[in-house]
């Protein structure tokens, strides 16, 4: 019965009642010892006893605690540096998109403002060409050239266009940097000086332009001045004549005045 009860101090207790009853003088046997243990003593001993007894700390329980402290230690700093890589790859993956987008929104830029019937630039070779032609210094050696904005120009001039020596006009045309190829609208001409062509050319709004027609051997005059091209003949053309990359090559260098164009 004893040992059911878990309280050390309660224990003592019911202990030294028991212990009291049983040390206690009989009235009856006058031989009867008086003395016997003390009750603090035998508290005492009753309570170390059945208290717990407490581990001493040893120099390897403190070794053992530390490396655990430095394993829990090298973990966090794990788990940060993974933490602070995937951070760094995600910052990086939206830079790179940012830029792309930007690209794009600068690729396409000046292309927004250009008539939806007019052909517009539809190869890399052309951004070159055209910044060849316009900025002739940036292309030094045989180094990458770069274009981080192309601004498309417009002028306006009258030209004699010469398209046999039985047929030629006068006519005010488009020079448009933003054309890759020179284009005429198709019923402007005869289609007896016409020549079948499989060549294709895209507007603006991305929409295949209709082309079956090319016109050769042309010449456009001014001032004098005679330069040999050809012409795609488009239906439905905004201008009658644009003139692109292709007759800029030929007339570079060239100069800009408040005037317009000069050749």
């Amino acid at each position: 019965m004893i040992d059911s009860i878990n309280d050390p101090i309660l224990k003592a207790s019911y202990i030294r009642q028991i212990q009291q009853k049983i040390s206690q003088p009989s009235t009856n046997n006058p031989l009867a010892n008086p003395k016997g243990p003390t009750i603090s003593n035998f508290d005492e001993n009753v309570i170390r006893l059945f208290s717990p007894k407490q581990r001493k700390v040893t120099i390897t329980d403190l070794q053992k605690e530390i490396n655990q402290v430095k394993e829990e230690i090298r973990e966090l700093k794990h788990t940060t540096q993974m933490i602070q890589s995937r951070l760094k790859d995600k910052s990086s993956k939206k830079a790179k998109k940012k830029l792309s987008t930007q690209n794009n929104h600068d690729n396409f830029k000046s292309l927004d403002d250009s008539e939806s019937e007019q052909p517009i630039i539809t190869e890399d070779h052309a951004d070159h060409q055209l910044a060849s032609i316009l900025h002739p210094n940036l292309i030094q050696q045989q180094e990458t050239l770069i274009i981080k904005e192309i601004r498309i120009q417009k002028w306006y001039m009258e030209v004699n266009i010469r398209i046999s020596s039985c047929f030629h006009l006068r006519v005010n045309v488009l020079i448009d940097t933003g054309v890759n190829l020179n284009c005429m609208r198709e019923a402007f001409v005869p289609t007896k000086y016409f020549e079948k062509t499989a060549e294709t050319l895209y507007g603006a709004n991305k929409q295949q332009l209709s082309i079956q027609y090319k016109l050769t051997n042309a010449k456009v005059c001014n001032g004098g001045v005679c330069y040999n091209t050809s012409f795609l003949m488009v239906k439905n053309l905004s201008q009658n004549v644009i003139l692109g990359l292709p007759f800029i090559h030929l007339i570079s260098p060239f100069r800009v005045t408040s005037e317009g164009l000069i050749i």
